[in-house]
């Protein structure tokens, strides 16, 4: 018995062995963080995959980009910065006062933690003669498992048991370990390494068995970075097409439009074969329905089940269908009136508490535009056309919910014409979407088939950009205790960076600068991000994350501005003016406008 016991342990043991220490991570963490080469983080991250078990991939990847899994799964830490300093505080025996003031100098609580000894280990002869303390081995999936259960926990009263728990884990652990796992606790990891960087890590892995095309493919059906890469290691090519078919319940990434700069430019890329729909001022919505179970996503993965819960149920009565996805735009609509509402109005419904109020003040409609999956099957290969027949033919007659309003489309005129007509509808404009036999739904991409056009985009003294903001300067003044002045940027996909393109001051209310000043504060980096190409150093470096319309009178060349045309000329937005909209329901750097739609509006003379 004795003996057999003695075999279990070393078993276990053995076992245990297998797994990777956190320690040995967050020393890979290192490497990748040292580097601003993309292609030399590629070869590192190739190489961690190869000292991974299968079971250890998902959350290691997860780990480097500061996520508790994929976005859907909605388990977040939920934790301050002045929480993560009570932990410190209760972790060293500094005061909150002392751990504040020193991180107010250093702006990273993973750097400070590194370089802050506990109260007793400055007087500890260990710590004189530069021993490290004793620490207990953690794995990766210790770590996981420890993380996933924080953000598992929820409700008031719970912050205390947060605490104690991750006090625990970091007592644990060395000062390099301590340094990444605090990074992990406030979503600041700053190690660079993206979804895409990993996808492009595991094709060079498995020596390219799976194209990177059909694993951004499976990546953008599944939503789940973690599991396509896992799948790819794991299963091979095999397993990554397996992918391609769509969970009803996991959000598929939404397909999205280019910009058109004129009406003939949309026709001719179209082939002349296009149709119109008006461009709906509201929420997209994904709407999955199996059996008379109902969940909704944002674009952004966001459940919406608990903000629209009338949806839901309509849902549940006018799907004549087994299982499907639909994809839509929620509005605001006044019915006695027969007409949609602000936007603005319809950001109302994204509170969580009071929303059986909310239903009764603010009514809502839902358009349909597309299907993805149908009765067991996906329906994105099929041309456009075919999938909105399908529509209709499922599709119970509802107040609520009804197809979207498509126009067939002749010639450019129609296209100027229907623009007109938005226009004086006080809509936002419209979208013009290929109805040719490839006319295939692209998730996850931004796609040549669908087309924007805006009614202040027929003349290049009024286009609206959407920038996001990655840094600000303090105002003077009036604006003194505000971010007055905010750096703005594009995004350059080729790259994977972005490139600054307007410094925006003009319409920018007192509470506009307030709320935004807020929100910069709970962003702030120690410096600047290692994907922003920059020429200017504001007063503060924000996570880019804050996206605002802006408006501007044309594209000029600039001296100091990084955004570039294909020419090499540096341009920038002459007279940019934010519109008042704060873009809460699109996500950098996916909704941020590119360096292609800039060069679509430049006038060319």
């Amino acid at each position: 018995q004795i003996f057999l016991s003695s075999i279990l342990m070393v078993f276990i043991l053995y076992i245990s062995l297998k797994f990777v220490l956190f320690l040995e991570l967050v020393k890979w963490f290192e490497k990748v963080e040292q580097t601003t080469k993309r292609l030399e983080m590629i070869d590192i991250l190739s190489e961690l995959l190869g000292k991974l078990e299968h079971e250890e991939i998902p959350p290691t990847i997860y780990l480097t980009t500061g996520e508790l899994g994929p976005k859907y799964d909605m388990i977040i830490l939920g934790l301050q910065e002045k929480q993560v300093m009570k932990i410190i505080s209760d972790l060293t025996g500094h005061s909150v006062a002392k751990i504040k003031e020193r991180f107010d100098k250093l702006g990273d609580l993973g750097d400070l933690i590194y370089e802050m000894p506990s109260a007793s280990e400055q007087t500890d002869l260990s710590s004189f003669l530069g021993l490290e303390q004793k620490t207990e081995s953690q794995t990766i999936l210790d770590i996981w498992n420890v993380l996933r259960r924080v953000g598992s926990i929820q409700g008031t009263g719970t912050e205390k048991e947060k605490i104690n728990i991750l006090t625990s884990v970091m007592r644990k652990l060395d000062r390099l370990e301590r340094k990444y796992f605090v990074r992990i606790l406030v979503g600041k990891m700053r190690i660079g390494a993206k979804d895409s960087t990993w996808l492009d890590a595991a094709a060079k892995f498995t020596h390219n068995v799976c194209a990177v095309e059909e694993l951004d493919y499976a990546f953008a059906i599944q939503s789940d970075i973690g599991l396509v890469v896992q799948t790819l290691v794991k299963e091979g090519r095999t397993g990554v097409l397996a992918l391609f078919n769509p969970n009803v319940g996991t959000p598929i990434m939404p397909m999205l439009p280019h910009r058109g700069a004129s009406s003939s430019e949309i026709w001719d890329r179209m082939g002349g074969k296009c149709e119109i729909e008006i461009k709906y001022d509201g929420y997209r919505l994904q709407m999955h329905k199996q059996d008379k179970k109902v969940n909704l996503w944002s674009r952004n993965e966001e459940s919406y089940d608990s903000i629209f819960p009338e949806i839901v149920n309509e849902i549940s009565n006018v799907i004549d269908a087994s299982t499907a996805i639909l994809d839509g735009e929620v509005i605001a609509y006044d019915y006695e009136k027969d007409e949609m509402l602000n936007f603005q109005i319809l950001t109302n419904r994204r509170r969580k508490y009071g929303v059986k109020q909310i239903m009764e003040t603010i009514n809502i409609k839902v358009y349909i535009f597309d299907l993805l999956y149908l009765d067991g099957k996906s329906t994105m290969n099929l041309p456009l056309p075919k999938r909105k027949a399908l529509i209709q033919k499922i599709l119970k007659p509802s107040t609520m919910i009804s197809m979207a309003e498509s126009i067939s489309c002749n010639d450019p005129e129609d296209i100027d014409q229907q623009m007109m007509i938005a226009k004086d509808l006080k809509r936002e404009g419209i979208m013009v979407k290929s109805i040719g036999d490839h006319s295939f739904y692209e998730p996850g991409k931004r796609s040549y088939l669908w087309l924007k056009y805006k009614a202040d985009y027929q003349s290049s003294l009024a286009d609206t950009f959407d920038l996001v903001i990655v840094g600000g300067w303090k105002g003077k003044g009036k604006r003194a205790g505000f971010y007055g002045t905010l750096l703005m940027a594009a995004w350059d996909p080729k790259e994977e960076v972005y490139r600054t393109f307007c410094r925006l001051g003009a319409g920018l209310t007192d509470e506009i600068m307030q709320n935004l000043t807020a929100k910069m504060e709970a962003l702030k980096l120690n410096q600047k991000p290692s994907d922003v190409l920059s020429n200017l150093d504001p007063d503060i470096w924000v996570k880019p994350e804050i996206i605002l319309e802006v408006s501007a009178a044309e594209i000029s060349e600039s001296p100091v501005h990084t955004v570039i045309d294909e020419e090499g000329r540096f341009l920038s937005l002459r007279f940019p003016r934010f519109t008042g909209n704060i873009r809460t329901d699109k996500n950098a750097p996916n909704d941020v406008t590119t360096l292609e739609e800039i060069s679509t509006l430049i006038n060319k003379k």
